[in-house]
């Protein structure tokens, strides 16, 4: 019996969990073996666990599951964390073979495939507890009202503000109850003429799937529905106008620039170091951001088009889900490990808000004192915007995974002269919707 994760990455190791104080001796470093296993022998329980994932997620993930298999008679995890790349190819080939993992950590985009595929235990029909989740925080990972994926994080789209770049232009922070788009652009080509030559008010939002998503709910649509696509080409030509616009005042960076900064490593971007001043993320990344640019980064609403913070539609959204497999070896016992993982203040306190803000109000309340500045900007931003919340957007159905992707390319097309907004709005429309 193996007793240790099957792709350590050099350094991870139990002397290092040991030294960040995440586990505690005598536990092997992923997986109890019991006293007289050996590694030769069968153990009376097991569960596979799969993950992507940095090298803090890894190791974080690793101590919680320690934690979990101590508590248990004869028990051994195995966990597997892995790259984004290669990630779902390995997954599709395990259950298509009927040999997946126990637990997954999945994606929204590929959450509701998995389901319709049969994947995927029923965790209503399991007895799955969210009652302490915060209101519709369970609800994202519901299809036709039972649970099939469990929140792993909350997670906001947020405009990032970098107050040190709004100082240099001598400008003050707007008022996000009530900017509209295009008072965010006049803002950055604001920004822009005061900055240095080289840096610009506002990274470029075409790309941004959290901008466009939030620009269609505005619009009274939702990018998708119960038939497929939820929104028509006028939207998407908006948009990509938009976008057009933002670049032609001088608001965004040049065509060149902005297709370089999509694919950058987030410590190499524009906003990361510092060559923009407002960009449009995600909630959870305000830690990477605020140790990319040495600042302590604002979190913005995104704007909306009526100019009030009631209607920007900004719905609060799972970053990740932990999904039991039906095929796994053991259902109850994968549905207990990922109750403890979302539910148990203990496992909070090891993961923390890495994988974006527990969806649990007690593990939030058990992790308050040792809650980072950057981790309490996102739970304070979530609480703020709580009030003003539209309800979960439908998921990405089928034959859609590459919609971001797709979104980009478009959006590049229309910086770099190749599209108009309307032939890249139609684009995006006849593209996707022939996938699915």
């Amino acid at each position: 019996m193996h007793c240790a994760n099957r792709s350590e990455t050099p350094g991870t190791t139990r002397r290092r969990l040991l030294a960040a104080g995440l586990v505690a001796p005598p536990l092997a470093l992923l997986g109890a073996c019991g006293p007289g296993r050996t590694a030769g022998e069968e153990s009376a329980a097991s569960q596979r666990v799969v993950w992507w994932g940095n090298q803090v997620r890894t190791e974080r993930t690793t101590a919680a599951l320690n934690v979990f298999a101590a508590r248990q008679d004869g028990l051994e995890i195995v966990g597997e964390p892995g790259e984004w790349g290669g990630y779902w190819d390995k997954l599709a080939t395990q259950v298509a073979a009927r040999t997946p993992p126990d637990v997954v950590q999945m994606d929204e985009k590929y959450l509701l495939e998995y389901v319709e595929r049969g994947a995927l235990a029923n965790l209503t029909e399991l007895g799955f507890d969210v009652g302490g989740f915060d209101e519709g925080a369970a609800e994202v990972g519901e299809v036709d009202g039972s649970l099939f994926a469990v929140n792993a994080g909350t997670i906001a789209p947020v405009v990032m503000a970098n107050p040190a770049v709004f100082e240099l232009a001598g400008m003050e922070l707007p008022d996000d109850t009530t900017w509209t788009w295009d008072e965010m652009i006049a803002l950055g080509a604001e920004l822009s003429a005061k900055l240095p030559e080289g840096s610009f008010g506002l990274t470029d939002p075409s790309g941004r799937d959290a901008a466009f998503r939030v620009w269609v709910r505005q619009s009274g649509a939702e990018t998708f529905d119960d038939t497929g696509l939820g929104f028509d080409a006028d939207v998407a030509t908006a948009f990509f106008a938009l976008a057009q616009e933002a670049m032609e005042a001088g608001a965004t960076p040049t065509a060149e620039l902005s297709v370089e900064d999509v694919s950058a490593p987030v410590d190499q971007r524009l906003f990361a170091t510092g060559r923009t001043a407002l960009a449009i993320y995600s909630s959870n990344q305000v830690t990477a951001f605020d140790d990319a640019t040495g600042q302590s980064v604002e979190l913005l609403r995104l704007p909306s088009l009526a100019g009030a913070a009631a209607e920007a539609q900004l719905a609060h959204q799972a970053s990740m889900y932990w999904v039991v497999m039906a095929d796994g070896t053991a259902p109850e016992l994968s549905r207990d490990l990922v109750d403890f993982l979302v539910n148990d203040p203990e496992a909070g306190r090891i993961t923390g808000t890495e994988r974006g803000v527990p969806a649990n109000t007690a593990v939030r309340a058990a992790i308050e004192e040792q809650l980072t500045p950057s981790d309490r900007k996102a739970v304070e931003y979530l609480a703020a915007t709580a009030s003003e919340q539209g309800p979960p957007p439908p998921l990405t159905p089928q034959g859609a995974s590459s919609f971001e992707d797709v979104l980009i390319r478009w959006g590049q097309d229309v910086l770099a002269g190749r599209s108009t907004p309307a032939e890249a709005g139609q684009g995006l429309v006849d593209e996707i919707s022939g996938g699915l």
